[in-house]
C-alpha cells in the first residue's frame, strides 16, 4: 500500500483504502491547519484513554468542540450496525467528562440517511440527565475532500513524488531567476517556502540569506508537533569542566540556567538528530547553541518574592519582586525573578537538596534606559547590595525559600562592580542636583569624567561644603581708578594671601545642560596675582587706571567655591570637601589648613 491510499485513484486520496493510523494523522493535520491561529487544538493520544476525545478544539470564548475519529470504511449500516453502539459510548463519555458545546463524528466515507438520523438523535436520546446537550454534526468523505482543497499543502505533503517535484521546481526557479532578475524574487521565495511547508505535517524550515550566508530555522507548524513527531538530538562533547563553556554547560544541565551555552564544534565528538525525514541530513554543527526552556504552568510564576539583604547579621534592605519563570535541571532549579518594576532580573539557582558539594550561583541583570537619576540610584543600591551583603535570603509569599552567603567584599578585579559603584555615585550626585534646581532629566546614556566631576562638585556645594571647582581656574580683577599706592596694595600684588570674593551665580555643566545653583563665593588660602610684579611697576609709575589682574589659586589648578545660601550659614563651620571620585585624582594639595570633611 502506498502513502495516502492513492494507488486506486490516480492522485486522489482514497479515504477508504487507508489504514487507521494514516487516516487519524491526516485528519488531525487538517484540523490543525484549519484552526491554526483561531483556536487551541489538542490532539489526544488514545493509548492512555482519551475520555471520548480524539481532537479537542477550544475557542477564545471558552467553547469546546470535540472531534471523534472512527475509521469505519464500511460505514455503520447493515452488517456493521453494531458500530453505532461504539459511537454512542464515545459520545456519552465525551459529554459526561468534557461537556463540549459541539460534538462531531469523523469517518472516511459519506453517511447514509439512517446514519445521519442516528447521529442527530444522539443529542436528544443519549445525553445523560443534568448534562449539557451539545450540537452534533459529522465529517465524511466529501467534507474531508473539501478540507484538502482548502489546505493544499497537506495534500502536497502526501504526494508520492513530492520530493522529486520539489527538486524539479527548485531547479526551474533557479533558471527562471537568471532570466527575470529580482523583480519577483519575493514571490518565488514565497512559493519555495510553501513547498518546504508541505514536506511535513508538523515541522518546516524557515530560511533567510544575509551577506552570503543562508540561515535555516526549524519551526513547528502546530502546538502538538513535539508530541506527534518528536525530534531528539544526541551529542557527546569533550569540555574542560573548569572552562567558561564547561561551567555554563554544567549550570544549564544541573539547574536549567537561562544563560545561552555555545559549544564549539571542535569539542563535539558525536552528533545525531533523530526524528522525521525533514530533519535528516543535518550536518555536524560548527557551534552548538543550547538554552533551557521555562517550566510551563509553574505555580510559582506570579508569586511575590521578597529579597532580604543582611550585613553582619543586620537587615539592611528589603526588596519585593515577582517570580517570572522557573527552569528545571538535574540537581535543582533556577528561579528567575523581576524587581524594581521589571528593571532588575535575578536568576537564583536553588538545589533540590543541600550538600557539601553544592555550588549555586545568582546572576543579576539590569536596565537603566530611560530612568531618572533617582530611580537609577535606587536600582543600583539594590544591585550593589546583593554583592555586598553577607546574606541574601529569599521569601516566596512570606515563606522562607533559600539563602545565599557572601563575603561582603567584592574582588579587587571585579570591573563590573566598580562600574556599578561609579554609576551609582553619579546617579546620586545628579539626583541631588535635580532636587535642588527643580529640574528633571533621564539618566544620560553617555557621560565622561568631566560630567562626573561637575555633578560631584555641585552636590557638595549644595550640601554646604567648600569645594575645588574646575569652573574656577582663574579670576580676573581690576584696580580701582586713581587708587593710591599703599603697602597693602603692594602686598596683594606680590604676596600669596588668603582671599575670597563674591563671584555671582554658580552654574554647573552636565553634558549640554546647565544648572544654576545660586550665588557663590570664591576662596583660596594662597591666592596670588599672576601679573602682579608688572602691575606693581605700572602702578608705581602712576598709571593705575585700567590695570587688569589675573588671580591664581596658589599651586592648585582650581579655586575653592561655596554657595552663599547653603547651610551652614557661618563660613567658619564649612569644611573643605574632597571629590572622592574613583579613578579621578584630587585637584588640590594636602595642607593642614584644608581639613577634608571625611576626616572630621
Amino acid at each position: 500500500m502506498t502513502m495516502g491510499g492513492r494507488e486506486a485513484g490516480g492522485d486522489k486520496i482514497q479515504w477508504t483504502r487507508l489504514d487507521q493510523p494514516w487516516f487519524d494523522r491526516i485528519v488531525e493535520t487538517l484540523l490543525l491547519r484549519k484552526f491554526r491561529g483561531i483556536a487551541d487544538v489538542d490532539v489526544v493520544d488514545g493509548r492512555g484513554g482519551d475520555d471520548g476525545v480524539d481532537v479537542g478544539v477550544t475557542f477564545p470564548d471558552g467553547s469546546l468542540t470535540i472531534y471523534q475519529l472512527k475509521y469505519y470504511p464500511e460505514g455503520m449500516s447493515g452488517g456493521f450496525a453494531k458500530r453505532r453502539d461504539n459511537v454512542k459510548n464515545s459520545y456519552v463519555k465525551a459529554v459526561t467528562k468534557n461537556k463540549p458545546n459541539q460534538w462531531i463524528l469523523v469517518a472516511p466515507r459519506n453517511y447514509t440517511n439512517s446514519e445521519k438520523r442516528f447521529i442527530r438523535g444522539l443529542a436528544s436520546k443519549a445525553t445523560p440527565a443534568a448534562t449539557r446537550r451539545p450540537t452534533v454534526g459529522w465529517l465524511g468523505q466529501a467534507e474531508l475532500d473539501q478540507l484538502l482543497i482548502d489546505y493544499p499543502e497537506v495534500d502536497r505533503w502526501l504526494t508520492l513524488d513530492h520530493y522529486r517535484e520539489t527538486r524539479r521546481i527548485f531547479e526551474y526557479e533557479r533558471m527562471a531567476f537568471l532570466e527575470s532578475g529580482a523583480a519577483d524574487l519575493a514571490r518565488r521565495v514565497g512559493a519555495l517556502g510553501e513547498l518546504v511547508d508541505s514536506r511535513d505535517a508538523d515541522w518546516t524550515w524557515d530560511f533567510a540569506r544575509s551577506d552570503g550566508a543562508v540561515v535555516q530555522t526549524l519551526r513547528a507548524l502546530n502546538d502538538n508537533a513535539a508530541q506527534r513527531s518528536p525530534i531528539k538530538i544526541n551529542f557527546d562533547a569533550d569540555l574542560d569542566p573548569e572552562s567558561a563553556v564547561g561551567i555554563e554547560f554544567r549550570r544549564s544541565m544541573q539547574y536549567g540556567s537561562p544563560s545561552q551555552v555555545e559549544i564549539p564544534g571542535s569539542s563535539i565528538t558525536k552528533f545525531e538528530v533523530l526524528g522525521p525525514e525533514i530533519v535528516q541530513g543535518i550536518p555536524d554543527p560548527e557551534t552548538l547553541i543550547m538554552r533551557s526552556l521555562p517550566v510551563e504552568g509553574s505555580p510559582a510564576v506570579g508569586m511575590l518574592m521578597e529579597a532580604r539583604l543582611s550585613h553582619e547579621d543586620k537587615l539592611v534592605l528589603k526588596q519585593e519582586g515577582v517570580v517570572t519563570e522557573v527552569r528545571n535541571g538535574t540537581h535543582g532549579l533556577t528561579c528567575v525573578m523581576s524587581y524594581v518594576g521589571g528593571r532588575v532580573t535575578l536568576a537564583a539557582e536553588i538545589p533540590f537538596k543541600n550538600g557539601p558539594d553544592t555550588r549555586t550561583m545568582m546572576d543579576v541583570g539590569y536596565d537603566l534606559e530611560g530612568l531618572s537619576p533617582r530611580s537609577v540610584a535606587e536600582l543600583l543600591r539594590f544591585v550593589l547590595g546583593l554583592q555586598l551583603a553577607h546574606e541574601v535570603a529569599f521569601y516566596i509569599d512570606g515563606q522562607f525559600l533559600t539563602r545565599y552567603r557572601g563575603s561582603g567584599v567584592p574582588s579587587d578585579d571585579d570591573d563590573d562592580f566598580r562600574e556599578q559603584q561609579m554609576l551609582y555615585s553619579f546617579a546620586e550626585d545628579l539626583a541631588g542636583l535635580l532636587a535642588h534646581t527643580g529640574q528633571n532629566m533621564t539618566f544620560p546614556r553617555t557621560f565622561d569624567q568631566k560630567d562626573r566631576v561637575h555633578a560631584r562638585v555641585a552636590r557638595l556645594l549644595i550640601e554646604g561644603h567648600v569645594v575645588a571647582s574646575p569652573l574656577a581656574r582663574g579670576v580676573r580683577a581690576r584696580l580701582v581708578p586713581n587708587a593710591e599706592y599703599t603697602e597693602e596694595i603692594a602686598a596683594i600684588l606680590t604676596e600669596r594671601q588668603n582671599r575670597q570674593w563674591l563671584a555671582g551665580a554658580y552654574t554647573a555643566l552636565i553634558g549640554d545642560r546647565t544648572f544654576e545653583l545660586g550665588s557663590s563665593v570664591v576662596v583660596h588660602p594662597e591666592t596670588w596675582v599672576e601679573n602682579g610684579p608688572a602691575a606693581l611697576a605700572t602702578f608705581e609709575r602712576g598709571r593705575s587706571d585700567g590695570i587688569d589682574l589675573v588671580l591664581r589659586p596658589g599651586d592648585d589648578p582650581y579655586f575653592f567655591v561655596f554657595l552663599v545660601e547653603s547651610a551652614p550659614s557661618k563660613e567658619a563651620e564649612r569644611w573643605f570637601a574632597k571629590w572622592d571620585l574613583d579613578g579621578i585624582d584630587e585637584p588640590w594639595l594636602d595642607r593642614t589648613c584644608l581639613t577634608p570633611v571625611d576626616e572630621t
